[in-house]
């Protein structure tokens, strides 16, 4: 069954709220969307908007916060797991 699910993004008293949304099978599938979202402001540059105190909100149609995301930290350590992965797949080789 499809879901809609709704991304905001927060920083103190700041809120830009997601009043579209995105459609999803699953709350995975929602969650894949975003962190892939969040991989592409960091890879264009545009995560140095984020000052480290913003955070990615997930919820539900019924505004019941389902999942959160503190965006830098979600990013180095997205970062620093592929330059381990990275070092695995090229220590595999030698």
């Amino acid at each position: 069954m499809v879901e809609r699910f709704y991304f905001d993004l927060v920083s103190g008293e700041t809120v830009i709220l997601d009043n579209r949304g995105i459609e999803a099978a699953s709350l995975e599938m929602a969650v894949a969307a975003a962190e892939e979202a969040l991989h592409e402001l960091r890879d264009t540059g545009e995560v140095g908007d984020f000052d480290g105190a913003w955070t990615l909100l997930i919820r539900d149609t019924c505004g019941t916060l389902i999942r959160r995301i503190e965006i830098m930290a979600y990013l180095a350590a997205s970062y620093l797991g592929g330059i381990c992965a990275g070092w695995l797949l090229l220590l595999g080789d030698i």
